[in-house]
Parts: structure tokens; C-alpha cells; sequence
């Protein structure tokens, strides 16, 4: 899977590793501005122990990893962390947890012809749901609605369909032959 195997970086690799350096680095510039330095070091202690398990193939400790990453956030909201890094932050490593499993699959199934088009499929997808989200998240702190429960339910379901029906419209069918065959 990383390079200590002796193989080149792949792009989902290198996605993963893109997308957990801004993670890391959207949720540990604002606490450093802040002043939070603990919260900083941790989240940047996270980052490079999330980096270096996935060098070493180590797939158990990228869901700890994430959790980690979003309490670190939580406790930036109590530290009083501007919370529009953090919303983004979350995102992007939500983003690098699922490039980290996707890089694990598709390191099990080499050589692959159709693995470049695999990577642009998976990362098109990513950016069609995660970019998304970062919008929305970013509105509702702006906007600050209070809204009861059954109106959010409703709102997100009808968001989630919208985003289905999206995807399936812009990419039905010209993604080539790797979309039937996605790891």
C-alpha cells in the first residue's frame, strides 16, 4: 500500500495524503491562532501518526484516526475555535478517511488497467458529496436557523435524494468501463 512497500505513490494515495494535510491543517492553523497549542499538536500528532500507519499499510488505525480528528474539533468548538475551519476541517478528513480505505482496496487488486479512471471516478464522487457538505455546513453557521428536529430530517433527506439524482444525471454512463467494475 505506502511506499514502503518500494512502489511508486499512486493518485489515490497521494489524494489521501493531499486531503489529510488539509485536515490537519484547517483544524490546527485556527486553534494555533487561537492560542489552543495542546489542541494544535494534536491534531498535527494525529495527522502524522494516520500518515505514517497508512505508509506502513496499518488500515486498523484510520477509523481511530478519524474520531480523534473530529473530537479534536468538538473540543475546538469549546475553546471557542472559529467553527467554519473546523466544519471544513471535519469534512476534508472525512474526505481522508475514505481515500484511505479506497487506496487500501485498490492496492489489493494491482495491477489494474483501469485504475486511473477507478481514481478519477472515486475523487469526482468525493468532491460531489464532500464540497457540497462544506457549503451547507458553512450556511448553517451562517444563517444559525432554528429549526426543530422533523424540519432537519426532512430538509436532509430531501438533499441527500437531490444529490443522488445529480450524480446520477451528470454521470450516467461517461465515466468508461471502470465505473461497472469500482472497487
Amino acid at each position: 500500500m505506502g511506499l514502503a512497500k518500494g512502489r511508486r505513490m499512486n493518485w489515490a494515495e497521494g489524494s489521501f495524503y493531499v486531503s489529510l494535510a488539509g485536515a490537519a491543517g484547517l483544524l490546527a492553523l485556527p486553534a494555533a491562532a487561537k492560542g489552543q497549542w495542546e489542541l494544535a499538536l494534536a491534531v498535527l500528532a494525529v495527522g502524522a501518526g494516520w500518515g505514517g500507519a497508512h505508509w506502513l499499510a496499518r488500515s486498523w488505525l484510520s477509523p481511530v484516526a478519524f474520531v480523534f480528528l473530529v473530537g479534536c474539533a468538538a473540543a475546538g468548538l469549546w475553546r471557542d475555535v472559529p467553527a467554519a475551519w473546523l466544519v471544513a476541517g471535519v469534512a476534508v478528513a472525512l474526505a481522508a478517511w475514505d481515500l484511505d480505505g479506497f487506496a487500501a482496496r485498490l492496492a489489493r487488486y494491482e495491477p489494474r488497467p483501469d485504475r486511473t479512471q477507478l481514481v478519477k471516478n472515486r475523487l469526482g464522487r468525493l468532491l460531489g458529496v464532500i464540497g457540497p457538505g462544506i457549503v451547507l455546513g458553512e450556511a448553517a453557521l451562517v444563517f444559525r436557523l432554528t429549526l426543530g428536529l422533523g424540519v432537519v430530517a426532512a430538509v436532509g433527506l430531501s438533499v441527500f435524494i437531490l444529490l443522488l439524482l445529480g450524480m446520477r444525471l451528470l454521470g450516467g454512463g461517461s465515466q468508461g468501463p471502470a465505473k461497472k467494475n469500482d472497487v
